[in-house]
């Protein structure tokens, strides 16, 4: 009988003591500071949030950016909480109505896509995906997809080259040299050149073997004449101009 007793009292549930009780309660008031120690690893904070909610509901709505969560605590509790996540495409947004009207209403106006991108940040738009703002690039994107631009024109293909005709940046490589460099001989009236009509406006130069050797030339004697210029300007008295003739 008391062997009985004991496997009975055994299985009872342990009577907590007064200051078992007082521990615990200073637990459960301390949980916040042990959720934001920098100790606590992310393992333990699953560890913690595993002791305080039974399950978590997920509604996503219409397919959207918002997300909207039920919590179910143990004790019976329930909190809810509405929660932003990213989506993949600009028409999942909630808002992508007023996002459109708005940037048909600034576009109207005249307003670049830099402009329009800085109007959208700071009225409280914000992008898909996991970005915090609109740049220049999406706003871009969205006036296209919209209608109310023109996709940019592609380079005007090389078969509108004649014999001997090169692309600035072509010729520039070629004759190894900085593009923006050959632009400068260009507009110094140094180069046989054409433009194309807008909107491209591309600079096609004229450039036959005889030509190529004369620019190449003149780019080799451009450089001696830098290197003496600056020796000079680093042991003369005072600066010495020594500007390149023409070729």
């Amino acid at each position: 009988m008391q062997q009985e007793h004991q496997r009975f009292l055994h299985h009872q549930p342990h009577s907590l003591s007064a200051s078992e009780q007082a521990a615990i309660r200073q637990l459960a008031h301390d949980i916040p500071a042990l959720w934001n120690a920098p100790s606590t690893t992310p393992a333990q904070h699953k560890a913690i949030i595993r002791q305080l909610l039974e399950k978590v509901v997920v509604n996503v709505q219409d397919n959207s950016e918002r997300v909207h969560l039920i919590l179910h605590w143990h004790g019976g509790a329930q909190t809810q909480q509405t929660m932003i996540r990213p989506v993949a495409k600009f028409s999942q947004l909630s808002y992508y109505t007023p996002l459109c009207d708005h940037i048909r209403r600034l576009h109207s106006q005249g307003l670049s896509a830099p402009a329009i991108a800085h109007s959208l940040n700071q009225a409280g738009f914000r992008p898909p995906k996991r970005t915090d703002s609109f740049r220049a690039q999406s706003v871009a994107e969205l006036l296209r997809a919209l209608g109310l631009t023109q996709p940019a024109s592609p380079s005007a293909p090389t078969t509108i080259l004649e014999a001997n005709e090169w692309w600035l940046s072509d010729l520039a490589t070629t004759l190894q040299m900085p593009p923006v460099t050959l632009y400068r001989w260009l507009r110094q009236g140094l180069l046989q050149a054409r433009q194309l009509d807008p909107p491209s406006r591309k600079w096609i130069i004229w450039a036959d073997p005889n030509e190529l050797q004369r620019l190449h030339q003149f780019r080799n004697r451009s450089l001696s004449l830098e290197a003496r210029q600056r020796w000079l300007n680093q042991h003369a008295p005072y600066p010495v101009e020594s500007p390149l003739d023409s070729p």
